[in-house]
């Protein structure tokens, strides 16, 4: 039988910085329908917008970066 090949692990800073811009491009965009499809009396503040942006970019980052580590620790040899 032909043996596999050995796994390539995955880089835990790149997956993080993966994770963080898809976290800010789906935080960016629900914010931005979230402004237009809310009527004007309900509108968020800057910051608050800021705010639920930046927590999910850095919930993107940390889950991919999570994920990328237990890769790595699963694809190791025993």
């Amino acid at each position: 039988m032909s043996e596999k090949p050995p796994r390539k692990a995955w880089d835990a800073e790149a997956s993080a910085i993966v994770g963080a811009l898809g976290g800010f491009i789906i935080g960016g965009t629900h914010e931005i329908s979230e402004a237009f499809l809310s009527p004007s009396s309900e509108l968020e503040s800057f910051g608050q917008i800021v705010a639920e942006i930046s927590a999910v970019t850095v919930g993107g980052g940390l889950l991919a970066a999570l994920i990328a580590a237990i890769h790595k620790r699963l694809s190791r040899d025993p």
